[in-house]
């Protein structure tokens, strides 16, 4: 049954190629080494608990997380974008999604954003008589 789905492992191959044979895009260890530089000084920049992550999916991409923090770089935007996500036992999935110039902005809005929507939250369970 696993032989049914490509092979995602990247791999030197000739040519400065670095990518595996279920991408196929033919992506290059350079990228791959620019990507894996830009993650690790993202993570260094944001501090203490950010880890860098580095995939491939047609070309090599990185963000950094933090708990259920990620920040990526957006290349066409030329912006930071943050997201939080949330997910419990039951399949409730709580998101926040943010964007702006500079990764500490973006990473404040996020919190900024869950902040707000606590309040409602507790606003509206007061509300409802669910919270004294």
């Amino acid at each position: 049954m696993a032989d049914q789905f490509p092979d995602y492992t990247p791999r030197d191959l000739p040519g400065g190629v670095y990518c595996s044979p279920g991408c196929g895009l033919g992506c290059s260890r350079t990228a791959f080494d620019e990507a894996t530089a830009a993650a690790m000084q993202l993570a260094q920049r944001m501090g203490q608990g950010w880890e860098p992550d580095v995939w491939e999916n047609l070309g090599w991409h990185y963000a950094v997380v933090n708990g259920p923090f990620k920040i990526t770089f957006d290349e066409r935007s030329q912006r930071y974008e943050a997201e939080y996500t949330l997910e419990a036992n039951d399949g409730f999935v709580f998101q926040v999604f943010t964007d702006a110039d500079l990764p500490e902005d973006a990473f404040g809005f996020a919190v900024q954003e869950i902040r707000t929507r606590l309040v409602r939250i507790e606003q509206s369970l007061r509300e409802v008589g669910g919270e004294q």
